[in-house]
């Protein structure tokens, strides 16, 4: 039973019966300004919200920190409660365990000071008492990751903190796995007691478990998107009153939390993410286009034929225009997907290649799987894919022998090894020792293999700085053609698999991904040295529109805006505006 409560706590509980007062207060302790538009619809949303509900939020607005909140609020308001926060990895399980339980002897809050653990009480770093709770079976609050065994326990509230993280949904199977362990808190809950789920998360794929539990488990939700939608019909009744304030107010596009993220910020996010990902972790949209699924387009692809061995011209503009396409190269991408050729290419001074690397991914001597290799030049600014291939024969001395062929032709410097066998590096350097002493470097892979492709290879085509010699693709085509089976033989090109990937599929929807690995494998390497990053890109960009407007508006107001220079007294060049 629980202790008699002092008149001067019902007060607190009473100067906090709105979890927003008590979220500002412990904000302001933690030296945080006051919470935003859209993290106080999250706050009544978690205090006076359905008993199953499910906050969708983009990424950074704090949502972890709030409810954690919400759980130290509840447990002021009733000694009775306990919580539990399932989190999507052991050490986010911590980490709010931690945070939560600092704020007990926060010096700022000292109406919170009474609910610290007394003496004889649970208090470890995952599940503690509050002082004034009576002995239960489960703590006053605890906190485990998804996964973890929780036979036994039990909770009147629950909060899933992010539990679907893109290392537990990569496969259907993992997805089923994941949400029949979210679903297993139905049975933690103490019963005869008005028990709540709140599940906060942001989506992680097209085929999240989240769309699972509102559409089917009868999980009612609320969605906030970085930006005002255009378009509120995919979003149904769900989207927060606030957001479709906004969008009332004719502010469609704009950020939905100024006071948390910017327009800029958002834009460079925007662009660094991707728009794939951009539209399913920040707009919380999984109802995107098939061309959206599928995060490499051949379009990006600079297609060149005068890539050589020795160096690269000094600047090469992407461009794809009508003029720029190129018809009479073989193109297996999706539909609509072409080749093209530069916009622009300055050959006033060729820089030496400062790196030339070769990337492998190994196979055995049997199964459907090749041994892969890319050559990439590299200078600053842009990677040039110098060659590319694969062999069946997977380590066979004949095809080792003839990868330190390739590694000599290209004067390597450094070849990379993914160590996906263990045997085959080591078979490898004793073919390489009388054949091309080289460095030899083994890669480990510990992402999702799509994420990690994906991630490597889109920022980097998307920004143009990724060549491809047009007699690769033209090499690649016309082996495959002569290949008894042509249509088989096709699946081994890089033009394939690059154009097939597709998250939200086991193992990206392509059967082989060999060559186009050994490239992901490459420019993760040589990128952070020689590129720069879509950010760094978008930045760069936004600084100079800046610089020309204020040069606008300096001029503007030195000379008048009616001013106009005449005869030739000075020259000025003609004013640029953007488009």
């Amino acid at each position: 039973m629980t202790k008699t409560v002092p008149p001067e706590v019902l007060a607190i509980r009473e100067a906090f019966a709105e979890f927003e007062v008590f979220g500002d207060a412990v904000w302001k302790a933690i030296n945080l300004p006051p919470l935003t538009d859209r993290q106080r619809e999250i706050a009544r949303f978690l205090q006076y919200g359905p008993q199953r509900g499910f906050i969708a939020a983009f990424r950074g607005i704090g949502k972890s920190y709030l409810a954690a909140c919400y759980a130290l609020w509840c447990l002021l308001q009733d000694y009775d409660e306990q919580i539990l926060i399932l989190s999507g990895s052991s050490q986010r399980a911590v980490d709010s365990s931690l945070w939560v339980r600092s704020l007990l002897e926060n010096p700022k809050l000292p109406f919170l000071h009474h609910l610290r653990p007394a003496v004889g009480q649970r208090d470890s770093k995952l599940s503690w008492d509050i002082g004034p709770s009576t002995t239960k079976h489960s703590a006053s609050f605890a906190a485990m990751s998804v996964g973890s065994s929780i036979q036994g326990r039990r909770c009147t509230k629950a909060i899933l903190d992010d539990a679907e993280q893109a290392n537990n949904s990569a496969s259907q199977l993992q997805r089923e796995t994941l949400l029949r362990s979210v679903m297993d808190v139905e049975a933690m809950l103490v019963p005869d007691v008005e028990s709540k789920i709140v599940v906060l998360g942001t989506f992680q794929s097209l085929n999240s478990i989240y769309q699972t539990m509102t559409g089917e488990r009868g999980y009612e939700a609320i969605y906030i998107p970085a930006r005002v939608p255009t378009d509120l019909e995919e979003y149904g009744d769900n989207l927060a009153p606030g957001v479709q304030e906004l969008y009332s107010a004719g502010k469609a596009g704009s950020p939905s939390d100024p006071q948390r993220f910017d327009d800029a910020h958002l834009t460079r996010m925007e662009v660094g993410m991707g728009m794939l990902q951009w539209q399913i972790q920040m707009m919380l949209s999984t109802a995107v286009s098939d061309r959206l699924s599928h995060p490499l387009s051949l379009d990006d692809f600079i297609v060149w034929d005068g890539v050589n061995p020795y160096g690269a011209p000094i600047k090469m503009v992407a461009s794809k225009t009508e003029a720029n396409r190129i018809d009479d190269l073989p193109c297996l991408g999706l539909p609509g997907d072409s080749w093209y050729k530069p916009g622009h290419v300055d050959e006033s001074e060729v820089l030496p290649y400062s790196n030339i690397l070769m990337a492998i991914d190994p196979a055995g001597d049997s199964g459907p799987d090749e041994t892969a290799f890319v050559v990439l030049g590299a200078v600053p600014g842009a990677l040039y894919i110098l060659d590319a291939g694969g062999f069946r024969e997977g380590a066979s001395k004949k095809t080792l022998e003839t990868l330190g062929k390739i590694a000599k032709r290209w004067r390597v410097k450094e070849i990379l090894v993914e160590n996906n066998m263990v045997a085959w590096p080591l078979l490898f350097r004793q073919a390489l020792s009388s054949t091309y002493p080289c460095t030899v470097t083994e890669v480990r892979a510990t992402k999702n293999k799509v994420e990690r492709i994906a991630g490597a290879l889109e920022p980097v085509l998307r920004s143009g700085q990724l060549i491809i010699d047009k007699s690769v693709v033209e090499k690649e085509y016309k082996r495959s053609v002569k290949s008894s089976e042509p249509g088989k033989a096709r699946q081994y090109l890089l033009q394939y698999q690059a154009a097939m990937l597709r998250y939200g599929e086991k193992d990206g929807g392509i059967k082989h991904d060999d060559r186009l690995d050994a490239l992901a494998h490459a420019v993760t390497h040589l990128a952070p040295t020689f590129l720069q990053t879509e950010t760094d890109l978008a930045v760069a960009r936004m600084r100079e529109e800046n610089a020309e407007k204020e040069f606008d508006e300096w001029y503007d107001n030195a000379m008048g805006s009616s001013f106009r220079p005449k005869g030739n007294l000075w020259a000025r060049g003609p004013r640029r505006r953007r488009k």
